[in-house]
């Protein structure tokens, strides 16, 4: 079900099957002999999902990409897609027509044709079926593409036997079936929203109400509307998004929610007291904490590595901080302790993946712990490369693991995700992730929500990295001392770190991917400018 501005257009199995079918020999009429890749830059539209399985079915391979929105620097994301639009030398681009100028302009070397979307919703009453292709288990089915927090977006290759086996394994962690209903608002260029909201139930036959992102962001209750009108079963949601609904919905207004098996947590590293938030805001409602869940997952598994139990309550441990940061352990510590830390299970590996921490620490003591690294993984549904990228794929394997990029430890069979490796920040010796330092300070009501980032600048008097934190603020420029004096002691309060400076900037200066998360290699550089410019000045 597709809800579009408080209509609900309704396509049942049947009417799906028949409409890719129709756009199957539409978009293998216009596309360019000899290459095999669709790109799709399409808003919320009824057409984009039949159209994505058209792609298949005409033995070509979809990915969808962002369409640019008002809250993104413009020149970011033409730059952004003009090299992953000639890195995958596509057969077709698929678009509106407000879009086909910018989109011919950047795709100077690929010389791939590029179609309004209405002239395939034309092409609907004229087009005959295409006969279905029949894929091979390892030809390629989709492309999906990293949301580039830290460089260039990567297109993941995933083949047709992959994805089923994701779905085979996953599917039953989650207690999906054909009587579940999901209720989305991810875009579809997210592998969260693809994966859980498209290809999963569309395979296994549940129900999807689908809205558009902005409209949630926007009202952010439409989401509880939805999960009470529909009496929906299921929902995965960024952490980010709990905090959202939990402060921008009226303490007042009460829901129905007992349908509710799992409301998924995943895609950021899961906070405890976002979850402890949103129950304490929602219990009255149906929530319980046994229907809190946490899922670990990337585009490159298909997508979930791990999932909490679908019957156990969401489990919180609490670890020494001082040694998680300094001596990379992880150690147990009375819950709520002096010096310890808060991290919520993100479960067991599901079926089909194994997890191992890479990590040169040897723990011989008994009570030394467990050791924190980089998170690897294998099994039958990892990928096997970046699409046309050798170099980036060499770089992310070792042996037939991949390393994801992400820090965590595995404790008694369960998996704790720590942060990025990239977004750690080693301080005079000591290991801080930018996520925490972020939520550190991101409840102080001055700042705007959503809009800091942490980031690491080299000091070479001190030889050291130095923590920096840029925040957006709507406060008058006399506020910004106490303000400044307000993070610092919040963050040192929860981290025992001082931040070299705080910079605040205006509204909408700081960067955003097109995932909607911030990006701090653009954040860097465009403090480092600003820096530069002030001291030419």
């Amino acid at each position: 079900m597709h809800w579009d501005d408080g209509r609900y257009h309704v396509l049942t199995f049947a009417q799906f099957a028949e409409i890719s079918d129709r756009l199957a020999t539409a978009v293998r009429s216009q596309a360019k002999v000899g290459s095999q890749v669709v790109l799709l830059i399409l808003k919320h539209h009824v057409l984009q999902l039949p159209l994505f399985v058209g792609c298949m079915k005409a033995g070509l391979i979809p990915c969808f990409l962002p369409f640019p929105s008002v809250k993104q620097d413009r020149d970011l994301y033409w730059k952004t897609h003009e090299e992953v639009i000639n890195r995958s030398r596509p057969a077709l681009i698929v678009t509106y027509g407000e879009l086909v100028a910018g989109v011919s302009a950047i795709a100077t070397t690929c010389g791939a044709p590029i179609a309004d979307i209405t002239t395939l919703e034309e092409a609907l009453a004229s087009s005959d079926p295409h006969p279905p292709c029949r894929p091979r288990e390892n030809d390629i089915a989709l492309l999906q593409h990293s949301s580039g927090t830290t460089g260039l977006k990567k297109g993941v290759a995933l083949s047709y036997g992959q994805l089923a086996r994701q779905i085979a394994a996953y599917a039953p962690a989650a207690v999906l079936d054909s009587a579940s209903t999901i209720v989305n608002w991810l875009p579809y260029y997210h592998d969260m929203g693809l994966f859980t909201a498209f290809l999963m139930p569309l395979l296994i036959g549940a129900t999807v109400i689908s809205m558009d992102a902005f409209d949630w962001v926007s009202q952010p209750e439409l989401v509880l509307d939805l999960f009470e009108r529909f009496r929906a079963t299921h929902c995965w949601l960024p952490n980010f998004a709990f905090s959202h609904i939990v402060n921008t919905t009226s303490a007042d207004r009460d829901y129905d929610l007992k349908s509710l098996r799992a409301i998924i947590n995943c895609s950021e590293p899961v906070k405890a007291s976002t979850f402890a938030a949103f129950l304490d805001r929602f219990e009255s409602c149906g929530i319980t904490r046994s229907k809190l869940k946490a899922c670990y997952a990337m585009a490159e598994t298909c997508f979930a590595v791990s999932q909490t139990s679908s019957e156990a309550d969401y489990e919180v441990r609490w670890y020494d901080a001082q040694l998680l940061d300094r001596e990379a352990r992880a150690v147990q510590r009375p819950a709520k302790s002096a010096g310890a830390r808060p991290y919520v299970s993100n479960g067991a590996p599901i079926a089909g993946i194994e997890v191992r921490i890479l990590s040169g620490l040897s723990v011989p003591r008994r009570d030394a712990g467990v050791p924190v690294g980089e998170i690897a993984v294998r099994g039958t549904f990892v990928f096997k490369g970046y699409f046309a990228n050798d170099e980036a794929t060499s770089a992310a394997f070792q042996g037939d693991w991949y390393c994801t990029g992400d820090v965590g430890f595995i404790d008694e069979g369960r998996l704790f995700i720590c942060g990025r490796k990239k977004d750690l920040l080693i301080v005079h010796g000591s290991n801080y992730y930018a996520h925490d330092i972020e939520a550190a300070a991101s409840s102080i009501a001055e700042i705007i929500p959503g809009r800091i980032v942490a980031i690491g600048v080299f000091d070479d008097e001190v030889g050291s990295e130095e923590a920096v934190i840029l925040a957006e603020t709507d406060a008058p420029a006399q506020a910004h001392k106490a303000l400044r004096r307000e993070v610092k002691r919040r963050v040192y309060g929860a981290l025992e770190l001082t931040p070299r400076k705080v910079d605040f900037v205006p509204r909408g200066w700081l960067v955003k991917t097109t995932s909607g998360k911030i990006s701090r290699s653009e954040n860097l550089t465009r403090y480092l400018a600003r820096t530069a410019a002030k001291e030419l000045a």
